[in-house]
């Protein structure tokens, strides 16, 4: 493990109880960042203590809270105790969701006092919860039970699929009306009726002249 220049003792020996590998630099500020807060509430031999005898029953290692309940490391944040279970127990510790404190932990972070507990055995590791997926059911569970007690009771989605297909329904019948309607209305009337009947003065291959007699020539 590569150490920054100038690095304290004390910052070393708690370095050598690091778990897991790679963000080297990283954890040196941490660690730095934290002895300096101890140094001023007495807590860096208890820390050391822990560390070293990996017992739950030491006590409290506090810093103060931030206002956001974060810590920033070289422009990182984190929770507080998240960041130094993980540097200590858990490298592959991902949320505060995974995080139970102790029954005797008096600072425990869920608490939300002034100051909260980093002491890493403070703390143990659980799963974390899985959410429930939620399902937006399409139709009456009961309508294909048959016979239950909400058998009578309407079924929302399938009145909405009833609806919107009643209305593709009108729509494609309204389609079809005007498609039917157009031709009419753009071709020309014919000028006189398809009969078999020549027209008036029509004229056939023979020569002979067709046309129908004059009214007037009636008596």
């Amino acid at each position: 493990m590569s150490m920054l220049p100038f690095t304290p003792p004390v910052v070393k020996r708690l370095l050598s109880f690091k778990k897991g590998e790679g963000e080297d630099k990283w954890s040196e500020k941490a660690v730095k960042s934290l002895v300096k807060k101890l140094k001023k509430s007495g807590g860096l031999d208890e820390l050391e203590r822990a560390l070293t005898t990996q017992e739950p029953n030491t006590r409290c290692i506090t810093i103060p809270r931030s206002l956001d309940g974060r810590l920033q490391v070289s422009h990182r944040k984190g929770l507080p105790h998240v960041i130094y279970c993980r540097l200590w127990r858990w490298p592959e510790l991902q949320s505060h969701h995974e995080l139970r404190a102790l029954d005797h932990c008096q600072y425990a972070f869920n608490l939300k006092k002034e100051e909260v507990c980093v002491n890493p055995y403070h703390y143990t590791k659980i799963e974390a919860p899985v959410l429930p997926a939620i399902l937006v059911p399409r139709g009456s569970s009961s309508s294909s039970g048959g016979g239950g007690v909400g058998s009578s009771e309407s079924d929302p989605g399938s009145a909405e699929d009833l609806g919107s297909l009643a209305d593709l329904t009108a729509d494609s019948i309204s389609d079809s009306a005007s498609l039917t309607s157009v031709p009419s209305l753009l071709d020309p009337q014919p000028t006189f009726p398809p009969t078999e009947s020549p027209p008036p003065g029509y004229m056939s291959e023979d020569g002979d002249s067709h046309d129908l007699p004059d009214i007037t020539d009636y008596p």
